[in-house]
């Protein structure tokens, strides 16, 4: 009993810590492909905790094969991030941009004047990269939003370094 207090006071409780553990578990046997295994592991997952996520198995086909390649992957986005930041004219990010921050980003917001975003937005489609136009909060505050329109410009780790010098000439020359 000592234990059970311990982990519900330490990591939101046992039941909590048991579900992420065969969450984790099931995902990660599940999108073994050609594995009816998986399936029928996630099936009965289902039966007895409805809770779980219901994840399509499409969703599965990007995920990293081990701990060491999620590492890799997010350090390229840091990578990507790190390299679009430092090039992107310093005009078109948020204001009070931290350079040093630590984050592993899919997309870097990028506040090119109004009446150039569709343009920029085309001509970053001519060269096969997948921007889009979508609204941001500069003030990163649930309580005091401001949205403003920006291109999210792509920095995953499935963008290459030559993409990430076609995005920069783009964006800097609009």
């Amino acid at each position: 009993m000592e234990y059970i207090n311990k982990e519900k006071k330490e990591n939101g409780g046992l039941y909590l810590k048991l579900i992420n553990e065969i969450s984790y578990f099931v995902l990660k046997n599940a999108r073994k492909r050609g594995s009816n295994h998986g399936n029928n592991f996630v099936e009965v997952c289902y039966s007895q905790f409805h809770r779980l996520v219901r994840p399509n198995s499409i969703v599965f086909a990007g995920f990293p094969d081990t701990k060491n390649d999620l590492s890799k992957d997010l350090q390229k986005r840091k990578s990507n991030y790190k390299y679009l930041v430092s090039n992107i004219k310093k005009d078109y990010l948020i204001p009070d941009h931290d350079e040093d921050i630590d984050v592993n980003p899919l997309c870097l917001p990028v506040f090119v004047p109004s009446e150039k975003t569709t343009n920029a937005l085309e001509k970053l489609a001519q060269k096969e990269i997948g921007a889009e136009i979508m609204h941001f909060d500069v003030n990163r505050n649930i309580f005091n939003s401001d949205y403003k329109k920006c291109l999210a410009i792509p920095c995953h780790q499935f963008v290459n370094e030559s993409q990430l010098g076609i995005i920069v000439n783009i964006i800097n020359n609009i």
